[in-house]
């Protein structure tokens, strides 16, 4: 073999190299852009039931709003005090501004567009502050529900008042462990997210 032939069989295998290269480059791309569409499915899913959620929840406060001016105007008697519905609606309307606040910064739709990297920063940031709202939310829920336990407890002695205390009771008891199931199914997906980000930065 003449070293002309050795140079020619050389520059084969270094071309043969290069479009071996471009091929796995292609099917990076492909699997990235298949691996986004998944992502942005189940992002979009997640963004819809927190839009859902916080559409009702606005709607709910204007409702409460407005039958608390009713009341102020009116003035008619609740079985608590009118301070304790006052911080009732104060406190809803604090969390649909926080999920406002939430959507605006941490899922805008169009997320999963940008940089991977950049993506994986937001969603950790979003579980941030998802924590930190959970560490204002509790403490204020358990005095809300101490305080509203107290004042229908004064008089058990009536049927109504019993009839609420337990359902005040059970409904406590039934949104915890759907509130509870709701959270860690969100973290769950928020955590898959971030695990196939994983994913695709590590096949570049």
């Amino acid at each position: 073999m003449t070293p002309n032939d050795i140079s020619i069989e050389l520059q084969e295998m270094r071309d043969q190299m290069q479009t071996l290269k471009g091929i796995i480059h292609d099917q990076q791309i492909v699997n990235e852009n298949m691996m986004r569409r998944a992502m942005k499915k189940d992002f979009g899913e997640m963004r819809s039931k927190v839009c859902f959620s916080t559409i009702l929840s606005a709607f709910t406060c204007m409702l409460l709003t407005l039958f608390l001016i009713l009341v102020f105007l009116l003035q008619a008697k609740l079985f608590i005090p009118l301070w304790l519905y006052a911080l009732s609606v104060l406190f809803l309307w604090t969390a649909t501004t926080a999920s406002v606040y939430a959507l605006r910064r941490y899922l805008p739709a169009n997320l999963l567009t940008g940089n991977l990297t950049n993506v994986a920063a937001t969603i950790v940031s979003y579980k941030r502050f998802r924590y930190k709202w959970l560490k204002f939310a509790i403490p204020f829920l358990l005095a809300w529900f101490t305080a509203l336990f107290y004042y229908i407890g004064r008089d058990l002695d009536s049927a109504f008042s019993q009839t609420l205390f337990c359902g005040c009771l059970a409904g406590l008891v039934i949104g915890c462990i759907l509130d509870f199931f709701h959270f860690m199914k969100s973290q769950k997906r928020l955590n898959d997210l971030l695990r196939e980000i994983e994913e695709v930065r590590g096949a570049k």
